[in-house]
């Protein structure tokens, strides 16, 4: 057993004294110390008990700061927290390389002297804008490090919640933004030689200059071949250029329509070049719905006459050839040649959606953090009261039992007091004991003959005295009839889940009526509690199975317990194969649902546990030829252990590989215990590499996991039997008997 969970039982055990104090009355002074040294030796443990819970939030608390910190230090773009003035007041390794500078010297130092002078402007109108409208801003600035070396970034920046401080991802463009220069002066190149070249004259016609005279017509052919020349050139460099860049890149003229579009679009959209030029629209087509509004506001703005000079940058969604959705980052810029005639639009587009996705699980894991170490301290706050509070009760009333001139009527209230703590504690230790064995694996299902019709009249008879004590209308409904409510489940668990849900009810119903019970669904009984209480917040129903939340969280909240009541209702539901949800609204009370499957024979195997006799323990005594998969040596000693009465050789491998070569050389095995999950190989392929060659040897699936799909995955791999972790050595007695009865 898990020491904390043995050690919770024994505080369990010692709590059930304090239940027995008011059906012994009266006793001795020497009996009331000794329950007295008792509770002060109990408080001692719990206080004990609740150092070693802050320890393990700790360490829960320090894996998800480490998975938050790995993802943030080592992420591919570089992130940096501004302070609102501008001081950097943390920063990731990315973001350190492109400042030139390492971390810890950064920190507190102003961004904006980083910022080369012209762009210095442009940083601080982006600062402001992110904490004044609250919104996502982009912009492009320079950096000057190394001397004059100057490096292009583009940063992307929200406020924090708190409003004093904002995120911002960091860029390098230096690469994108030289390429750009290239292609503008590539292009004021092509637009200089097109508009300057003596292009569609009649050469071979005697040709007259202003004052008369005849120009030589062979010199103008020559000058026409040279500027030809010299515009391919220029349109080769571009194309060139542009053609190798993995950005998409296309030009639009004065009319708007495509003059160039780069090979680089059908590695983003999946459409050729081609497909834009012929089909202009097409652009337009594949932006998203919810952008497309913002995006053509812009593009209807830079070509009119009075805007033709302004560029814009934004972020958008497309929908690509085969449906898929693409984050892309769209930079739009004006053409000039070199005496300023408007030529046209650049525009350049960049596959952004994995700097997206970086960015949501960044501040995924960011919040997750926030939210752990949010969870923790609420948690502990909310663990020490629960133990302090009953303990503070059984304590103080305990030490007023000392004293020599209480009347009989004080004894016994003071003792009644004493017991209620006793209760209020033990359902806390029972919690956690149950969570403890949960999260440890150490909670196993007990499947027995079960009347489900009994276990509902007795909750209501205990339930009805509170509820009548609050006002409230218990109720129940059970439509089977004792025969057919008699099915094989745990019932321990079935008692503990219906027990946590109308526990609850009680609790947060302050009026009206309580009604639980089930009804019959095909395979399976559907069970339900009902209430008239105040109900649960949509966002609420996201939370309330997971373990130490509540509704409520703060430390003004209205109800005692220590928030673990339905992640352990949720836990024993899965076990049984069943499932649990929640239908509510606020102010409309609440209604709990889960379901277990109707199972209402017993199966033929567990009938055998009651036949197993010593003489058929005999007649497979040191028979059998055995091998054990299993790639932990602690459970492969162990299952050697529990078969040496059956083996007369036993067969020991480590992995899935391994099992099917013994299998190969050795046929004349008669039974495997094959672990499902092993290094190299799993079970389930090793034994259908051993179907192939041997039909006949017994294969046991054995695994950690209990769930009944797992089980039908084994016996559709080959395998003729299952059992699930910790092996119970009479259950793995059970099936071997019952696979080799006539051996």
């Amino acid at each position: 057993m898990n020491p904390e969970v043995e050690m919770l039982s024994k505080e369990k055990d010692g709590l059930l004294i304090l239940q027995s104090l008011n059906n012994n009355l009266p006793f001795s002074d020497d009996e009331q110390l000794k329950y007295i040294c008792y509770l002060e030796s109990k408080q001692a443990s719990l206080q004990l008990k609740n150092e070693e819970l802050l320890l393990a939030m700790e360490d829960a608390d320090k894996i998800a700061a480490e998975k938050y910190d790995e993802l943030y230090q080592f992420a591919p773009i570089g992130f940096i927290t501004f302070s609102k003035v501008g001081e950097i007041t943390e920063l990731n390794h990315y973001a350190s390389l492109i400042l030139g500078i390492e971390c810890s010297l950064a920190r507190n130092i102003s961004f904006d002297s980083f910022v080369s002078v012209d762009t210095k402007s442009l940083f601080n109108l982006f600062l402001g804008r992110v904490f004044s409208n609250n919104t996502r801003e982009v912009c492009e600035i320079t950096l000057l490090r190394d001397g004059d070396t100057a490096t292009f970034i583009q940063v992307t920046g929200i406020a924090r919640s708190n409003g004093e401080q904002c995120l911002v991802s960091v860029i390098d463009i230096t690469d994108r933004k030289r390429a750009e220069e290239a292609k503008i002066e590539a292009d004021r190149r092509f637009w200089v030689l097109f508009e300057n070249g003596p292009m569609g004259v009649a050469y071979h016609e005697m040709i007259y200059d202003d004052s008369g005279e005849p120009i030589d017509y062979q010199f103008l052919d020559a000058k026409r071949k040279r500027a030809e020349e010299a515009l391919k050139e220029s349109e080769l460099k571009f194309r060139t250029v542009a053609d190798q860049t993995i950005d998409w890149v296309y030009w639009m003229g004065e009319d708007q329509q495509i003059v160039y579009m780069s090979p680089a679009c059908k590695n983003i959209t999946g459409y050729d070049p081609e497909e834009f030029i012929s089909n202009p629209q097409l652009l337009k087509e594949i932006v998203h719905p919810s952008d497309a509004e913002v995006l053509f506001h812009h593009l209807n703005q830079v070509f009119l006459d009075e805007h033709r000079n302004k560029s814009y940058d934004l972020e958008m969604r497309i929908i690509c050839k085969e449906g898929a959705l693409v984050w892309i980052s769209h930079i739009c810029r004006p053409i000039f040649d070199e005496n300023g005639q408007y030529l046209g639009r650049r525009i350049c587009n960049r596959d952004i959606t994995e700097k997206k996705r970086m960015m949501v699980d960044l501040i995924k894991a960011k919040e997750q953090a926030e939210e752990s170490d949010r969870l923790k301290s609420s948690f502990l706050a909310n663990m020490s009261h629960e133990i302090r509070t009953p303990m503070n009760g059984i304590m103080g009333f305990a030490e007023l039992l000392k004293e020599n001139n209480l009347s009989g009527e004080e004894r016994q209230e003071y003792i009644q007091i004493i017991r209620k703590s006793g209760t209020r504690m033990l359902n806390i230790i029972n919690d956690i004991m149950s969570i403890s064995k949960v999260e440890s694996g150490q909670m196993e299902v007990y499947i027995s003959e079960t009347n489900i019709n009994k276990q509902i009249n007795y909750l209501y008879t205990f339930f009805k005295p509170e509820a009548e004590q609050k006002g409230l209308q218990l109720l129940f409904k059970m439509p089977l009839s004792d025969k057919e409510a008699i099915l094989q489940t745990d019932k321990e668990k079935i008692y503990s889940i219906i027990t946590n849900l109308v526990k609850n009810a009680i609790k947060f119903t302050l009026a009206g009526s309580i009604e639980f019970g089930y009804e019959r669904k095909d395979r399976y009984l559907e069970f339900f509690v009902k209430d008239t209480g105040p109900g649960i917040r949509e966002e609420q129903k996201n939370f309330i199975f997971e373990r130490f939340r509540q509704g409520s969280e703060s430390l003004s909240r209205n109800y005692e317990g220590a928030g673990l009541g339905l992640t352990i209702s949720k836990a024993f539901v899965e076990m049984l194969g069943g499932e649990i949800w929640v239908e509510s609204s606020e102010g409309k009370g609440s209604a709990f649902y889960f379901t277990i499957p109707y199972i209402v024979k017993t199966e033929k195997r567990n009938l055998i546990k009651n036949l197993v006799s010593s003489e058929k323990l005999i007649n497979l005594s040191n028979k059998l030829k055995i091998l054990i998969a299993e790639d932990d040596q602690i459970s492969s000693v162990l299952l050697g252990k529990v078969l040496r009465n059956f083996s007369k050789e036993l067969l020991m491998v480590k992995n899935g590989i391994e099992a099917v070569e013994a299998c190969s050389t050795n046929p004349d095995i008669d039974l495997i215990l094959m672990d499902i999950k092993m290094p190299l190989m799993d079970g389930y392929e090793a034994t259908r590499l051993i179907r192939r060659f041997n039909t006949n040897v017994i294969i046991i699936a054995q695994s950690s996991y209990a769930l009944k799909s797992d089980h039908q995955k084994a016996i559709a791999a080959g395998c003729n039997d299952y059992i699930s972790k910790p092996i119970n050595k009479e259950r793995l007695n059970e099936i071997i008997i019952e696979h080799f009865e006539n051996y």
